[in-house]
């Protein structure tokens, strides 16, 4: 005996919304709230709720997959990859699309011709550098969406983080804390970055600086990698001077480093110097004390990209639409 497919309807009784909320969910629309469309997604799944995707490819003339390229693969050591995929799965999955992955492309002819050749429907493409590559992909009319790119120009569908807005509320925080003395610990020399989210976060801490009062002094801005070792070595080097009263960091890793520094200079946290990260991640939990760190949404930017890509490739993307930011909050612990 077949098993009988459950309806949109048990779907939609179950989440206490209606039929059409629950179709423009399984339609990737923009217009339903994140809160409904959780709800919705949850009743999908304790119902077993699986929408005819067959028929719906057939209709739509679609291959159903989507490729997801990062431009560096070392990216993939980084453990925000593997849970801003699973954002993006989630999304892909509800509406009945597969991931491809590819990674450091050379150039777009072989992407250019699986989209021309209907084996993908279209592209997620990670923090492209500034160069060639991206300048020819702005000019594309294939279905694409740009992730982690703050400076795409208007139009261009892009999800992004609030990198400037997350580092100015931790020089916010630590200023509010009559902290005037502040220092940046970030990644390598801007005029050297290829990734436009790293100069966002210099460029949030100049504005932070310039809020608060307080002159950004070159004195006070480390480069380094972004590594725990890197964070340590950075802080050694701002304590070789007069200390400053809080650090601001680009990464928890680094944080937990300067962390490290200071408290075998024999200086403590944050009596002496305020330190905060960014990412909330696991490393914000595994400091003492505690890190104060701006927590970086993720599987929410994952989840958002896919939506958009589906939107876009199934023609449902209005204008104004395109690009999309999501906001970051600094969640406050021991630290400062």
């Amino acid at each position: 005996m077949t098993a009988r497919r459950t309806t949109m309807r048990e779907v939609a009784l179950k989440a206490g919304v209606s039929v059409f909320t629950v179709s423009a969910v399984v339609n990737a629309s923009a217009k339903v709230a994140t809160n409904t469309r959780q709800s919705v997604l949850e009743a999908m799944r304790v119902l077993d709720f699986e929408p005819n995707h067959a028929a719906r490819a057939m209709k739509l003339a679609k291959s159903m997959s989507v490729t997801y390229v990062v431009s560096d693969p070392g990216q993939f050591t980084d453990e925000a990859v593997g849970v801003n995929l699973a954002g993006m799965l989630e999304a892909l999955g509800a509406h009945g699309y597969n991931l491809v992955i590819e990674s450091a492309l050379k150039d777009f002819s072989e992407l250019k011709r699986a989209l021309r050749q209907g084996r993908i429907d279209g592209a997620i493409l990670s923090a492209m550098p500034p160069g060639p590559m991206l300048e020819e992909l702005l000019l594309w009319t294939q279905p694409f969406v740009l992730f982690d790119q703050p400076s795409a120009p208007t139009g261009v569908p892009t999800v992004f983080a609030s990198y400037r807005s997350g580092i100015e509320a931790a020089v916010d925080h630590v200023a509010a804390r009559g902290r005037r003395r502040i220092a940046f610990v970030g990644g390598p020399p801007v005029a050297q970055l290829n990734v436009l989210h790293n100069v966002e976060r210099y460029a949030g801490f100049t504005e932070g600086c310039r809020r608060a009062g307080i002159a950004a002094d070159p004195t006070l801005i480390v480069n380094s990698d972004f590594s725990i070792q890197g964070g340590r070595a950075a802080m050694r080097r701002l304590l070789e001077q007069t200390p400053p009263d809080a650090v601001v960091c680009a990464t928890d890793r680094l944080a937990v480093g300067a962390v490290h520094a200071i408290q075998a200079h024999g200086l403590r946290v944050p009596d002496d110097i305020a330190v905060t990260g960014f990412n909330d991640s696991e490393f914000a939990i595994a400091t003492d004390p505690l890190l104060t760190s701006a927590h970086f949404p993720v599987r929410e930017m994952g989840f958002r990209a896919a939506e958009l890509l589906i939107r876009r490739i199934e023609g449902r993307l209005l204008p104004g639409q395109e690009r999309l930011e999501i906001p970051i909050d600094l969640i406050v612990r021991g630290s400062t």
